[in-house]
Order: C-alpha cells, then structure tokens, then sequence
C-alpha cells in the first residue's frame, strides 16, 4: 500500500496525480483524491480501504500501517500557512487579506510541530521519502523519477506532466479550484 501522507496545502493532491498517471489505482477522484470513507480527516482511517494508493490528510495523529510505503509531502512553513489562509478565504470568501503577524506566527510554529509529527510516525513504516513541494515545481521530472523508482512503476515524464509550471510562492490564483471548475466539480 502506498499512502500520500501531509498537511493540507503541502502538494498531497498533486502527488496523488502523479501516481495516477503512473498507473496505480488511487482512491478518490482527481483531482483532489479525497474519499471520504477512508476517513481522513476523522481518525480511524479506513486503510483497508485502499487497494493501491490513497492520501491521508494529517490534521490529527494517524498510526499508519507499518507494511506501507509512505509518500511524505512537504512545503515550506511560511508559503504553507500564506496558502491555508487564502484557501480558507477563497471558501468563505472573507474580505481579510492580509495574516495577522501573531496569526501567522501561531500558524508556523504549529504546522512545524505536525510536519515533525509525520515525520516521527512514517519512519515506523517499511519504507518512506519525502516529496517537498518547492522541488516538484522546480525540477518535475526530476521528482516524478524519483517517485516513479520509490513505487516501482511508471513514467516520469506523463507522471510529470501533471505539474502546472507556477512558484512554490504563494500566488493569487488556487489551482485546486480552477481544476475543479474545469472538471465540472464546483
């Protein structure tokens, strides 16, 4: 079993493209391949569930099977919390723009302590690499071979193509959601 494990905002969804255009059978549906009935979000999760690939979204302690191999996903603090705080407004359409300095601090430090977290509960598993975001966008292919060698199948080069050129920044757009638009989602 491969899970995809991370924070939100870290490229947990674009991993799991990556792994299905690799060819493994993903649980959800692209292109944010969150099903609800693994749980994610609401420890226990279903792992057995997942016939090949599934993410799990850690925003509460998971134990993680320890036969699995785990995908970790990482980002930047800062760019991570600059892009939960405008999700959460693209969502509830808020008009606060800017983070508030203690907000953002309060922010920082918390997302550093689960990324810790992870880290501690995926090196209990079989096997696990770390994916970080900023490298994806940087070098896709370079990513997909190393993801692609870590599984055990695939082409980097289609797995790559599922990186949309953009900066690790923050940026005014939400990919998530444009994907979804054009996919007939939201």
């Amino acid at each position: 079993m491969i899970l995809v494990v991370g924070q939100p905002r870290t490229g947990t969804s674009l991993c799991m493209q990556m792994l299905d255009k690799a060819g493994c059978h993903c649980m959800g549906e692209y292109p944010g391949f969150e099903p609800g009935c693994l749980n994610t979000f609401n420890p226990p999760v279903r792992f057995d569930l997942i016939q090949e690939a599934g993410k799990i979204m850690w925003t509460k302690p998971v134990n993680l099977p320890r036969e699995s191999k785990v995908i970790i996903t990482d980002r930047s603090i800062d760019q991570q919390a600059l892009s939960k705080w405008k999700f959460g407004h693209f969502v509830v359409q808020r008009v606060m723009k800017r983070i508030p300095r203690s907000t953002f601090k309060a922010m920082t430090s918390n997302l550093g302590r689960t990324q810790k977290e992870i880290l501690r509960e995926a090196k209990k598993c079989a096997d696990h690499i770390v994916v970080k975001f900023d490298d994806t966008l940087a070098d896709p292919i370079g990513m997909a071979t190393r993801i692609s060698k870590f599984i055990g199948k695939g082409d980097p080069h289609l797995m790559a193509g599922c990186v949309v050129e953009r900066s690790a920044n923050c940026y005014d757009g939400m990919l998530e959601l444009e994907l979804m638009k054009s996919t007939g989602i939201t």
